[in-house]
């Protein structure tokens, strides 16, 4: 299916990932019609873009959400993390 991705491991509509998608593609297009020639500060390019970082937002809290334990490697180095208790 074509939105799968959109589902959690349990196969039911994540809202996170729902909310975020819909959220970044409508800043995204909000953008495109009012340009970004009024974006000329940080606090500007914030508001400007808060679709888009609430989007980003919920989808790192749907990963932190769902992947209870993250292994990385950095530099030839594996690095471990327990991010809560898992159920």
């Amino acid at each position: 299916m074509r939105l799968q991705w959109l589902k959690d491991t349990h196969n039911e509509w994540s809202y996170a990932r729902v909310t975020g998608f819909v959220a970044i593609i409508a800043n995204l297009i909000w953008r495109m019609y009012m340009g970004t020639g009024d974006i000329n500060s940080i606090p500007a390019a914030c508001a400007g873009c808060c679709g888009c970082i609430t989007g980003i937002f919920l989808w790192i809290f749907e990963v932190w959400r769902e992947n209870k334990h993250v292994d990385i490697e950095v530099a030839g180095k594996k690095v471990s993390a327990n991010l809560g208790s898992e159920k």
